[in-house]
């Protein structure tokens, strides 16, 4: 059984180190609002800060220099969702995440 899970997710942003810190991974972690966007899953992070007009284009002239500080923050995706029961019923459950990029939690 497959349960897909693309759709819109939750961008949080925080200093390096700090999402762990302050407990990102946990069920009951309250999103800090002004540091967090929709963000789409299959995505990337430059996309969805460029689509809530946080980032310019950064091929656009010298704009790669002016984007720089995304790649200096670390960045939590976060969705709530519901397991089917037949799910539930396996010895074990993988969660597969193609094509993530460095590193996860």
């Amino acid at each position: 059984m497959r349960l897909s899970l693309g759709g819109t997710w939750w961008l949080t942003e925080f200093e390096l180190g700090e999402g762990e810190r302050q407990g990102a991974f946990t069920p009951n972690f309250q999103l800090p609002p002004e540091r967090t966007i929709p963000a789409q899953v299959p995505g990337v992070v430059h996309l969805d800060l460029m689509r809530t007009g946080k980032l310019p284009d950064p091929f656009y002239r010298l704009n790669e220099l002016v984007v720089k500080w995304v790649e200096e923050r670390e960045w939590w995706y976060r969705r709530d969702f519901e397991v089917p029961a037949e799910l539930l019923s396996h010895d074990a459950v993988e969660l597969v995440f193609h094509g993530l990029d460095t590193a996860a939690t």
